[in-house]
Order: C-alpha cells, then sequence, then structure tokens
C-alpha cells in the first residue's frame, strides 16, 4: 500500500494505469436487523473509462430475503476515494429478512471488457459476500393479535358514495402502507361479526410497490357494501399491531368509524320514449263477427302471458332488488364503464340465486353451481362466466340481455 502511494506521488499516470480496470464495493444499512425490516444492499462498481462494458457472470442472489428492485445511481455523489478518471454506478436492492440467524448475501461475479477489437480482453471481479445479523420479533410487550407486521405502518379507510339508496351498493376501500413487509398483512375487516344485514362482495386484495430511495409498500382490501335495511350503517374503527424497529416497541395503526346513510329504494323511472303514432282501426264489415271474437281472444292471451312472465320472474327471483341491479348494469353499459356493469350484474345474480341456493352471496361460482337446482342452474352458470371474465383473466362477461335471459331460463 506504502509502495503504491510513494508511485502515485511520483507518477500519478503511470499509478492510474496500473490501477484495477473494476472494482466492486458492498454495504448493507443497517448492518443490523429485525425480522421483516427493510435494509438497504448497496455495490458500487468502479470502472475505468477503458472499460466498453460491465456484464454479469454471478449475478447477484439473496437467500432467505424478500429481494425488491431500487433505481440505481449514477454517478452517486456520497462514494469517494474512487481515483482519477473512474467512473462508477451504484446497483442498489431493498431486503427483508425472512428468518432470524446470520443470514448471508453470497459472492457474485462480474465481467468486464476492456479495449476495441483485437486488444479487447475480458478482467472478472469479484463482488464481495455479506452477512447480516438478524434479530427475531421480541415476546415482551406483544399485542395478542400481533401477525408479525414491520412498520411503520399507517392504516387508511374511504366509503365511495357515503350515502346511497336501499339496494344500491358502496364501494369501502383500506389500504395498508409502510416501508416494511406489508404484504404479509392480513384482512382487518372482519365481515361476519363487524356488517351484519350486509351483503360483502370482496375483491380480491392487490399489493403496489413504490421504488425510491427506499421501497414503500401498499396493499389494498376492497369490499362492494349492499346494506339489506335503511338507517345509518357505521363501518367500525379498524386496526393492525405493528412492530417498529427504529422505536424497538411496539405500535398500532387506526382508522375512524365512517358512517354511510342508506335511503328508501329509488323509484324505477320510467322509459323516456314517445310511443308510436297510432292509426285508426279499419271498420270491419258486418259480416266478420268471428274476426272480432279472434281479435278478443288474441288480446286475452297476450294479457295471461304478461301476467305468467311477472309471475315467473318473482318465482325465479326477480324482486325488485334483482331489477335495481339490473337497471344500474344497463345505466353502467350505456356510459360505458364495463367494470361497473359487471359488478352490477354479479349483484343481481347472486341475489337471485339466494332465493334458491342460501349461501349464493358470498359463496364461489363453482359451489353455487354445484348446488344449484334446476331452475337456477342458468342464472349459476352465467355467474361462472361472469367472474371468470372478472377475476380469471379468460372468457366473455355475459351482459344484461344474457343475464336477464339466464334469470329467466327455467
Amino acid at each position: 500500500m506504502l509502495c503504491a502511494l510513494l508511485l502515485w506521488q511520483a507518477d500519478p499516470v503511470r499509478a492510474e494505469a496500473l490501477a484495477p480496470a473494476c472494482r466492486a464495493e458492498v454495504r448493507l444499512e443497517p448492518e443490523r436487523a429485525f425480522v421483516g425490516e427493510q435494509v438497504i444492499y448497496r455495490l458500487h462498481i468502479l470502472r475505468r473509462p477503458e472499460v466498453v462494458a460491465v456484464r454479469w457472470e454471478q449475478p447477484l442472489a439473496f437467500p432467505s430475503f424478500r429481494s425488491e428492485w431500487l433505481p440505481g445511481r449514477r454517478p452517486d455523489p456520497d462514494i469517494g476515494d474512487i481515483g482519477s478518471g473512474a467512473l462508477v454506478y451504484e446497483e442498489r436492492r431493498a431486503l427483508f429478512p425472512a428468518r432470524a440467524g446470520r443470514l448471508e448475501v453470497p459472492e457474485a461475479r462480474l465481467r468486464c471488457s476492456v479495449g476495441q477489437g483485437d486488444a479487447l480482453r475480458t478482467v472478472t471481479v469479484a463482488v464481495p459476500a455479506l452477512t447480516l445479523e438478524v434479530k427475531a420479533l421480541p415476546e415482551r410487550g406483544r399485542p395478542e393479535s400481533f401477525a408479525g407486521l414491520v412498520g411503520p405502518l399507517q392504516l387508511d379507510a374511504a366509503v365511495l358514495p357515503g350515502e346511497i339508496a336501499l339496494g344500491e351498493s358502496t364501494r369501502l376501500s383500506i389500504r395498508v402502507h409502510g416501508t416494511g413487509n406489508v404484504w404479509s398483512a392480513a384482512e382487518p375487516l372482519d365481515v361476519e361479526a363487524t356488517l351484519p344485514g350486509v351483503d360483502v362482495l370482496p375483491q380480491p386484495p392487490q399489493v403496489d410497490v413504490d421504488a425510491g430511495e427506499r421501497v414503500v409498500a401498499h396493499k389494498s382490501f376492497r369490499y362492494d357494501l349492499v346494506p339489506r335495511r335503511t338507517g345509518r350503517l357505521v363501518i367500525p374503527a379498524l386496526h393492525l399491531d405493528y412492530f417498529d424497529p427504529i422505536e424497538r416497541r411496539f405500535a398500532r395503526a387506526e382508522t375512524r368509524p365512517i358512517a354511510i346513510a342508506v335511503g328508501p329504494a329509488r323509484a324505477t323511472p320510467a322509459p323516456d320514449v314517445e310511443p308510436p303514432p297510432t292509426e285508426a282501426a279499419p271498420e270491419l264489415p258486418p259480416h266478420s263477427a268471428s274476426t272480432r271474437g279472434r281479435i278478443w281472444l288474441a288480446v286475452l292471451a297476450l294479457g295471461l302471458a304478461a301476467v305468467a312472465a311477472v309471475a315467473w320472474r318473482r318465482f325465479s327471483g326477480r324482486s325488485d332488488p334483482v331489477e335495481i341491479h339490473l337497471l344500474e348494469a344497463e345505466r353502467a353499459e350505456a356510459s360505458g364503464d364495463s367494470e361497473a356493469a359487471r359488478r352490477a350484474l354479479d349483484r343481481a345474480l347472486r341475489t337471485a340465486l339466494a332465493r334458491f341456493v342460501p349461501q349464493a352471496r358470498d359463496a364461489s361460482p363453482e359451489r353455487i353451481v354445484g348446488t344449484a337446482p334446476a331452475p337456477a342452474r342458468a342464472a349459476a352458470l352465467a355467474l361462472e362466466a361472469l367472474e371468470q371474465a372478472r377475476f380469471g383473466g379468460g372468457g366473455t362477461a355475459p351482459d344484461v340481455a344474457a343475464v336477464r335471459a339466464a334469470l329467466e331460463r327455467r
């Protein structure tokens, strides 16, 4: 080292020529962590200007960690002692240790290409291994409802719209976000215990990750709520317990109660369509009394058919709530909001099927198809096709006309 320093002072150009083409430096921040706490892995790749390419020979690996990519930086003003003429790039990862103990980030290797044409040569550079001391979460002071979340984190809840009519739905959105293992968060809402008298249609949870200086993760839970009675529906305060590694203590994230006003069902508006102009009926000759009789019989038959259709609709579950959901779906289709139309059709089918399958409001479509009797099978199959198109990524979702046909089919 002393010889290199003397050489640099005597002849900087020669010393610079003897410097390695590439060099790798690594560190972890912090050097000790708790299970589930975010740790930043930094790899500084220093290369001389004549290096034309840097590739992985043995890529980075992070066993026993959940790893999230972070954007690199070039150059990094915090990296010093680079040397004259050296370039630098920083690779970064956010690591979340999955267990306690001494966890290792194994060695990796880089391949640096120097020169051009026949003078091209390759240099292999080792990326040093690192070891992280990971501590288990403490038992002292641990709440009974604690489920392994590491923070700090926040818990938000919102309802939109806040005022609805009976038979309509509102969307409850709950979001957990923080710099720890947010994807491990369990549902903060106990549907059966918290919302009696409400049809709850949960959507699949969604996890999003924002990568900047650190990873901030978001886990969202969404529920479509359909109250079965008027009045004031209250979503109680929700909470999640977590461990704060900075304060080294357990803490709790909470929301405030949310009130929803549920009014009487809205009257179904009459269609705004002008009736076609009527034409005067031609006069019948005196000898066509039998023709008049046949006309009256046809009118009577049409009236009886209409009465039978109404009776069948009531028999097959097409009560007012079902029709309200279907009209809501028609309005959504007309406005081009296909997802809102599908949600309304889901509610219409489940409400109608509840007459035949008691668990239809919450059960999976597969279970409903397996238990539905013959009169409800067409509606059950329509629900299955609808769910497959919405959440399975395949198939074609039935529209309002198809669902009406399924509800009227025996």
